[in-house]
This record gives C-alpha cells, sequence and structure tokens, in this order.
C-alpha cells in the first residue's frame, strides 16, 4: 500500500547545483591531473626531442643550436635571412584552455579525446618537421613553426567556440 502525502518534498540537488558541482569538481581533478602528471611527462618528453632531433649531423642551414631545460632554439638561414623556430612541446598552455573551456560545457567523452587525439597528431607532425628541418631541408621548420605558434592554438581555442556555438543551437 502506498501513500501519497502532497506535504513531503523529496530533497536533493537540482539540475543545475549538479551541472555546476560537475563543472568545478571536473575542472578541479584535471588542473590537479595536469600540473601533477602532465606537465612532468611533458618535461621528460621535451628532453628526449631534444637529443634525438639533435643527434647526427645538422644539415648545412644550421648555424646554431641552443638547448634549454625543456626545449630547443635553432638558428637557420634561409636565403641570406636569419630565422629561428623554438620546440614548444605539445599539451601546453592552450591545451590547458581548450580542456578547461571543454569541461564547463560538459560534452561526451568523444569530444574529450577529440582534443586528446588532435594534440598527439600536432605533436608528431611538429617532431617530423623539425626533424627535417634540422637535418634536411628549412621547410620542415616552417611547417613545425607554424603548427606549434598557429594551428594547434586555434584547434584548441577552436573547440570552446565550438562547444558554445552548438550549445546556442547555432551549429
Amino acid at each position: 500500500m502506498r501513500i501519497n502525502n502532497p506535504g513531503i518534498i523529496k530533497k536533493g540537488v537540482s539540475k543545475p547545483k549538479m551541472a555546476w558541482f560537475k563543472r568545478l569538481s571536473g575542472i578541479s581533478l584535471f588542473l590537479l591531473f595536469y600540473f601533477t602528471a602532465l606537465r612532468p611527462f611533458r618535461n621528460q618528453f621535451s628532453q628526449w626531442v631534444v637529443e634525438w632531433i639533435t643527434e647526427g649531423n645538422a644539415a648545412k642551414h644550421i648555424l646554431e643550436v641552443q638547448i634549454i631545460v625543456r626545449s630547443f632554439v635553432v638558428e637557420y638561414e634561409v636565403w641570406n635571412t636569419l630565422l629561428t623556430v623554438a620546440y614548444i612541446p605539445q599539451f601546453g598552455f592552450f591545451f590547458l584552455l581548450g580542456m578547461l573551456g571543454v569541461i564547463w560545457f560538459l560534452p561526451g567523452l568523444k569530444i574529450y579525446m577529440a582534443l586528446i587525439v588532435l594534440q598527439t597528431m600536432f605533436e608528431i607532425l611538429i617532431l617530423l618537421s623539425l626533424w627535417v628541418g634540422y637535418h634536411y631541408s628549412s621547410a620542415g621548420f616552417v611547417i613545425a613553426n607554424l603548427s606549434m605558434v598557429y594551428l594547434s592554438p586555434m584547434v584548441c581555442l577552436g573547440f570552446i567556440l565550438f562547444l558554445y556555438l552548438k550549445k546556442k543551437g547555432k551549429i
């Protein structure tokens, strides 16, 4: 026998409050993961990249290589013009901003994985381009620089814009 009493109100957490809790806890957990696990891994990975790329003989257009703690800067010459490229490991600041924005909109797992896969693809493209630039042709440096400075940040921040427009119903 069931008794319905209209005077009893179910207590619980409302949906907007739960969404805020999910957002804030997701952002907090990701920040903890980013600064305790991902950043140290990036530093170790960068050291490996520096050793891998600078191993062997450099091409004729390389003028100087400066190895910094977790990166390297290459000065090279193209048509009597001095140019510089600095290796920036992916999964950095723009990835952090992109992931925080993605967490804010609470999409499905596919969106998180898409951002991670795209960052990984950019890292592979950059590594191969840097290797080609260091050992063979300065065109590799141009592709690496374009990817590090423009394309990768644009994609990371574009995820936030995409999710915002999707939420507003414009996509």
